[in-house]
């Protein structure tokens, strides 16, 4: 049995379905593999996401509904699509409180 590491940062929000799928194979010999999912910060995944093995998703990301990733996602950004890539940056002020931070 194989078995690979997810990492999910502080402030993670899922959606229902979400998929996080760390297996994978040789293409050719089918191989069994696997590569870890490392998710970072603040990060909101929307209904039925599906993250594959060896993506890496940055701080301050949304990811739109039924997208998956297959690739890496860069931090400060909203991602949806098959695949899923960057659509535009996402721009939340750094002054502001999430519903998870205590208030000061």
């Amino acid at each position: 049995m194989l078995e690979c590491l997810i990492q999910i940062g502080d402030d993670f929000i899922a959606a229902p379905g979400l998929h996080l799928n760390s297996g994978s194979h040789d293409s050719i010999t089918m191989q069994p593999k696997s590569l870890p999912i490392k998710i970072g910060n603040r990060v909101w995944c929307g209904v039925d996401v599906t993250i594959l093995s060896g993506v890496t998703v940055g701080d301050d990301v949304v990811i739109g509904a039924v997208s998956v990733v297959t690739n890496d996602i860069p931090s400060d950004s909203i991602a949806a699509g098959v695949p899923a890539k960057k659509i535009k940056p996402l721009q939340r002020g750094k002054d502001k409180y999430l519903w998870t931070w205590a208030k000061r």
